[in-house]
């Protein structure tokens, strides 16, 4: 298994951050046998390094959008055979809890696709390997590239894969109805706001130097909590979890 020469020659020597022998190492290990590596590459390839590099590479924009798709058919077709019975709105919450940016972006972080994104000297400044929205764009290139060369039956035996594996690392089983109240803690706090203090709770975010955001959560005009993480989205829904434990609203 190897890269193509114009890959090889023209491209990943000007990029430092991993070789030629890595890249095919990686692949060889984590996705399907006997795939066209040239279109991984164009998987891993963030818009900032086509645009700096200068060359025909193309992006995985097309890719994502692909694999976003798939994605989504897989999931529905899963959660409709694992839960009978159960109607199309819970159904619909617990797809939305197992492809968000969040879920994605773990799913990534845990086939350690951070270390293989071609990424422009800009984005690898800011730490672009560690932003959500990334990770979850590569991530469902990926599965785009998987689907176009293996078809569906070995997509959905990779993706599955990877919640299994996610679930080990995690402790939680992704297609389980009971993910569905971590996921929209959010919407909860805002009945239990309502209900409470009658209106709803406020968020404040602000940018950190590192990339990081800062985000805040007041009821009632007070400050309950505060997070620092990557994701905006993620760290409401977080502050919310948290604060109707410790608060114990009902």
């Amino acid at each position: 298994m190897q890269i193509t020469q114009k890959i090889q020659n023209e491209f990943l020597p000007f990029y430092k951050n991993f070789t030629a022998k890595e890249l095919s190492g990686f692949i060889w290990d984590n996705l399907p046998a006997n795939l066209h590596l040239d279109l991984i590459v164009e998987a891993l390839t963030h818009r900032s390094f086509s645009h700096e590099s200068k060359t025909n590479l193309a992006d995985n924009e097309r890719l994502e959008f692909l694999g976003d798709s798939i994605l989504q058919l897989i999931i529905t077709e899963e959660l409709f055979k694992r839960h009978t019975g159960v109607d199309e709105g819970k159904l619909s919450k617990l797809r939305s809890h197992m492809v968000n940016e969040n879920t994605l972006c773990l799913l990534a972080q845990n086939l350690e696709l951070h270390k293989y994104i071609l990424l422009g000297n800009g984005e690898l400044k800011g730490k672009g390997q560690t932003k959500p929205s990334i990770l979850a764009n590569t991530f469902e290139a990926v599965l785009g590239a998987i689907y176009l060369e293996k078809g569906l039956d070995e997509a959905r035996e990779f993706i599955l894969l990877q919640y299994r594996e996610l679930r080990k690392q995690e402790g939680k089983d992704f297609f389980s109805l009971e993910s569905i109240l971590e996921f929209d803690a959010k919407s909860r706090l805002q009945e239990l706001s309502q209900k409470v203090f009658g209106e709803l709770p406020q968020y404040k975010s602000r940018e950190l130097k590192d990339g990081q955001f800062e985000v805040q959560c007041l009821l009632g005009g007070k400050l309950q909590a505060k997070k620092v993480g990557p994701s905006k989205k993620q760290l409401m829904q977080d502050l919310a979890k948290q604060i109707i434990e410790e608060q114990k609203l009902s």
